[in-house]
């Protein structure tokens, strides 16, 4: 199975054991929702990019404060 079809949970465990590559597997997954989101509510392209890069460095910054439910 190609690195599309690893879950979500599984890339955050390798993350957190060392290999931070596979943040960018979630950047890509995500980019375009949380960049849709953001331009929706700054109505700017250049905002909404800064708030999408803020966003993503802010989770991989607390990716450990996560929590399996």
């Amino acid at each position: 199975m190609g690195i599309s079809g690893v879950a979500d949970a599984a890339l955050v465990r390798e993350v957190l054991s060392g290999r931070r590559d596979r943040f960018d597997t979630l950047i890509e997954r995500y980019y375009h929702v949380a960049y849709a989101v953001a331009y929706t509510r700054t109505g700017n392209a250049a905002d909404a990019q800064d708030v999408t890069q803020e966003t993503f460095l802010r989770a991989f910054s607390t990716l450990n404060t996560l929590r399996d439910h």
